[in-house]
């Protein structure tokens, strides 16, 4: 059997873009994997180091963006076989990733704007499904509050084009909905709460998204 997911793991060796109605059938299939084996498909998913960073790289296929929130979300997963023990392995192999800042990455100008916006939809997901109540999965989200990626992630929106500025702005906002004041990520009240993280970030750079305001607008928009 780990023959056959070698070979199934290889479609993502290819240069992107991939063939969009291969790219479906192979989430299909995996995504089938995830729900009746869980255990032994996300086992071989973690031995195989460059999974998640290869699925990144073929995140302007919409389908593996969609695989990749399956798979770091637990949607479709049989839960009541996973034991708690792997729940922690899964979580410690996402805590240890380079996932967030290289979907990051992926709000480079040079790239396209489909690329930006499952970059943004992925970010997004992850906030949203991650600070689910019911989520028992936190670590990407957690990585999200780090100051440092949120200034990075500010920089970039500033720094970027219209594409780059629209979907950027899509994942602070999820972050932003997420982070209410007096609550925790999770929705729960927390005394002495202090200001999330995105907010900090923002009030340090309020002055140059309001210089954007005042800009008139591109003649694409008009």
């Amino acid at each position: 059997e780990e023959d056959l997911s070698t070979s199934l793991f290889a479609f993502l060796d290819d240069f992107p873009p991939l063939n969009p109605l291969l790219a479906g059938y192979f989430c299909r299939v995996v995504g089938v994997l995830l729900q009746k084996k869980p255990l032994e498909t996300l086992a071989f998913a973690k031995n195989r180091k460059d999974l998640l960073n290869r699925l990144v790289e073929h995140i302007g296929t919409y389908s593996v963006m969609t695989l990749l929130l399956k798979v770091v979300s637990g949607d479709d997963l049989a839960t009541s076989s996973i034991t708690q023990a792997t729940r922690d392995g899964i979580e410690q192999w996402f805590a240890t990733s380079d996932l967030i800042p290289s979907l990051l990455q992926k709000f480079d100008p040079q790239l396209d704007s489909e690329m930006h916006a499952n970059a943004a939809e992925a970010l997004a997901g992850i906030i949203s499904k991650q600070c689910a109540p019911a989520s028992t999965s936190t670590s990407l989200v957690s990585q999200m509050q780090n100051t440092n990626l949120l200034e990075e992630l500010i920089q970039i929106i500033l720094g970027g084009s219209q594409s780059v500025l629209l979907n950027g702005l899509s994942v602070v906002i999820e972050l932003l909905q997420r982070s209410k004041f007096g609550f925790d990520l999770q929705g729960q009240r927390v005394e002495d709460l202090p200001a999330p993280a995105i907010v900090s970030v923002l009030v340090k750079t309020i002055d140059k998204f309001c210089a954007l305001l005042r800009q008139a607008p591109a003649a694409t928009m008009l």
